[in-house]
């Protein structure tokens, strides 16, 4: 029998999945301030809930460390592979 944090997190998974799912799985993260720097208790609400949302989908691991610093160190490493800016384009 499968754990059933571990279907519900199979369920967002599929549906989040294919490219049309990325792009609006994207979408409101973005819209929910999880990329964001928040500036009032509104906007601390909405990034609690795409937090929430992350970890329902089982990307964002509330309750196991190891696998905590495991995404801390996978965003890290995307960020410092992203280009840098050229004087100009900032």
């Amino acid at each position: 029998m499968i754990n059933p944090r571990v279907e519900t997190a199979m369920a967002y998974r599929r549906v989040f999945g294919s490219a049309d799912g990325k792009e609006v799985l994207r979408d409101l993260l973005h819209d929910l301030y999880v990329f964001s720097q928040i500036s009032n208790p509104e906007e601390v609400a909405l990034h609690n809930f795409g937090m929430r949302l992350l970890d329902k989908i089982g990307g964002f691991p509330t309750d196991n460390p190891l696998a905590e610093d495991e995404l801390e160190t996978t965003l890290v490493d995307a960020y410092l592979e992203k280009p840098t800016l050229s004087v100009g384009e900032e």
